[in-house]
C-alpha cells in the first residue's frame, strides 16, 4: 500500500505551451500511470470572455479576471518554485518600416526578452533549456510572440503548495466559478 502511495505522490503533471502565428494550444500531459492529455484552451476562452454575452468577448471582465490572479499570486508563486521547464524558446518577431525606430524597438524587445528570463530563473525552480529570438517578421506589418514551453511538476509539490495555501484555496476556487 505504502508503494502505491509513493508512487502516486510522485506522478509528473507534464505541461506543453504552444503559440504561434496559426494556434495557441496549451496541454496537460498525465504522465506515468495515465497517458490523458487535457486541453486547457476552453479554460482560457473563459477566462476572457463575457459571462453575460454568450460568446463575447468582456474587456471588464477579462480585467477583473487578472485582477483576481494578482489577487492569489502567493498561490500561484508557490507553484511556480516547483516547476521545472525543460525547454522554452521565446520568438519575437516584428516588422518596422523605418530604421531609426527599428532601433529602438529591437532594444526594448531585447529587454523584455531579458525581464521574462530573469523572472522565469529567479521564481521557477529549473530552467534546462532556454531560447530568446528577436527575427524581423517579413510576413506582416504586426508584432507577433511566438512561444514553445514544455516543463513538469510533481504532484506531492502541487499538494504541498495547496496545504501551505490552505486558506486561500476557496477563495480561489470562489472567484474562478
Amino acid at each position: 500500500m505504502a508503494f502505491i502511495v509513493a508512487v502516486f505522490l510522485t506522478f509528473t503533471f507534464k505541461f506543453k505551451v504552444v503559440v504561434d502565428d496559426d494556434e495557441a494550444n496549451i496541454d496537460l500531459f498525465f504522465t506515468k500511470i495515465f497517458n490523458i492529455r487535457l486541453d486547457v484552451d476552453e479554460l482560457i476562452k473563459r477566462f476572457t470572455q463575457s459571462k453575460h454575452r454568450e460568446g463575447g468577448f468582456s474587456f471588464y471582465e477579462t480585467f477583473e479576471n487578472i485582477k483576481k490572479v494578482f489577487e492569489s499570486r502567493s498561490f500561484i508563486k508557490d507553484i511556480l518554485s516547483y516547476v521545472v521547464i525543460k525547454e522554452i524558446q521565446i520568438v519575437d518577431k516584428l516588422k518596422v518600416q523605418d530604421s531609426f525606430y527599428k532601433q529602438f524597438v529591437d532594444v526594448f524587445n531585447w529587454t523584455t526578452l531579458s525581464f521574462v528570463q530573469r523572472y522565469l530563473r529567479e521564481n521557477v525552480k529549473e530552467v534546462h533549456k532556454e531560447e530568446y529570438i528577436v527575427l524581423e517578421n517579413f510576413r506582416e506589418n504586426v508584432a507577433r510572440v511566438n512561444i514553445y514551453c514544455i516543463g513538469e511538476i510533481k504532484l506531492v509539490n502541487i499538494i504541498m503548495s495547496i496545504l501551505k495555501n490552505i486558506r486561500e484555496i476557496p477563495t480561489i476556487i470562489k472567484r474562478f466559478i
